[in-house]
C-alpha cells in the first residue's frame, strides 16, 4: 500500500487531513505548530496554512501576507490568487475575477509549475467555481496525488458521470485505499450512486471518520446528506445546525438546510432567511445560479399567463 507521503511531505500530513476533512482551524493550528527545516517544506506548509485560511473565509489574511512579487514562489503566488478570485467572486468584481484565473493558467504554462500539484489544485478550484467542468477536468487528467484523483470524482459526480468517477475511484484506492480523502470521496461516490445499501456504506464512513477526527464541516454535510437521502429530515437539519455552529457561512450547509427547511414545511421567512445568506455569499455558486434561474423562468410564466 501507498505511504501517507504519497498526497505530499508526510511531516504536513496532519494540515493536509485537516483541510481534507473541513477543519479548517485544525489544520491553521497544525500549521503553526509544525516546524520544517528546507525551503520547499516551508513553502508546502506555508501554502497549506494558507489555504486554510481561506477555507476560514480570511481571505484578506492571505492577500495581505502573501507578496504579489516575482520573488514570491510560484506555490504562495496561486494561492493568493485564489484568494483574490474568491474575493472577486463575492464582491462581484467581474475584471478582477477573470484577470485571476488568466493568470493562474499563465502560471501554469510553465512546465515546472504545471507539474506542481498544489498550484493544479488551486486552478482546479477556480475553475470549479467558474462552473467549468472541462477545463477541470483538462487540469487534472493525469492526477498525481490523492487530492487531484479526488478533485477529478467529484466533478465527474457533478458532471453526473458517476460510471466514470467509480472508475476514478478505483485509481484513488489503488493509490491509497486507507487515506482519509480516499475514504471521504469513497462516501460521495456511494451518495451519488443511491440506494438504500450505497447511502449506509457512505453514513458508515462519515462516521467512522467522526468518532476518529470529530465534527468537521465535510462529515457533518457527509451525515446529513446520507440523512437526506434516506428521508430523516430532522435528524439531517439538527446535524447540520451544528454544521452552521462551526461555519455560518459556509455554502453547503446552506444549501442543505434550505433542502432540509423545504421538505420540514418551515415557515417562508426561515427558507427566505437562509436564501438570502447563501446569494450574498456564494452568488457564483451552481446551486444559486440554477435556483436564480428557475425562479427568473417560472416569475416569467406567471407573467405570461397573468396576461
Amino acid at each position: 500500500m501507498a505511504t501517507i507521503g504519497l498526497d505530499g511531505p508526510a511531516e504536513l500530513f496532519p494540515i493536509r487531513n485537516g483541510l481534507y476533512l473541513g477543519n479548517y482551524a485544525v489544520a491553521l493550528a497544525k500549521a503553526q505548530q509544525i516546524n520544517v527545516s528546507s525551503p520547499d517544506l516551508k513553502v508546502q506548509r506555508d501554502a497549506l496554512m494558507h489555504r486554510a485560511n481561506i477555507g476560514l473565509g480570511e481571505l484578506d489574511t492571505v492577500i495581505s501576507q502573501v507578496s504579489d512579487s516575482d520573488d514570491t514562489p510560484a506555490t504562495l503566488r496561486a494561492v493568493r490568487l485564489l484568494a483574490v478570485y474568491l474575493y472577486a467572486l463575492k464582491s462581484k468584481n467581474e475584471s478582477s475575477r477573470k484577470r485571476s484565473t488568466q493568470q493562474i493558467l499563465q502560471i501554469l504554462e510553465d512546465p515546472v509549475q504545471a507539474q506542481e500539484p498544489i498550484i493544479v489544485a488551486i486552478a482546479a478550484t477556480m475553475f470549479l467555481h467558474e462552473n467549468n467542468d472541462s477545463q477541470v477536468l483538462k487540469l487534472v487528467n493525469n492526477p498525481s496525488t490523492l487530492e487531484l484523483v479526488s478533485i477529478q470524482v467529484k466533478t465527474l459526480i457533478r458532471m453526473n458521470r458517476v460510471d466514470l468517477a467509480e472508475q476514478a475511484l478505483k485509481h484513488m484506492v489503488d493509490m491509497n485505499d486507507d487515506a482519509t480523502i480516499t475514504q471521504l470521496t469513497s462516501a460521495l461516490v456511494a451518495l451519488a450512486k443511491g440506494g438504500h445499501e450505497r447511502v449506509e456504506e457512505a453514513e458508515i464512513i462519515f462516521q467512522q471518520l467522526q468518532k476518529k477526527f470529530g465534527n468537521s464541516l465535510t462529515v457533518l454535510n457527509g451525515l446529513a446528506l446520507c440523512m437526506i437521502q434516506s428521508g430523516a429530515f430532522e435528524n439531517a437539519e439538527r446535524t447540520l445546525l451544528n454544521a452552521l455552529g462551526l461555519s455560518p457561512n459556509d455554502p453547503d450547509t446552506l444549501i442543505n438546510m434550505i433542502v432540509c427547511a423545504q421538505h420540514l414545511k418551515k415557515p417562508e421567512e426561515v427558507i427566505s432567511k437562509y436564501l438570502t445568506q447563501l446569494q450574498s455569499i456564494a452568488p457564483n455558486h451552481a446551486w444559486v445560479k440554477a435556483y436564480n434561474q428557475l425562479d427568473a423562468e417560472f416569475d416569467e410564466l406567471v407573467h405570461t399567463y397573468q396576461q
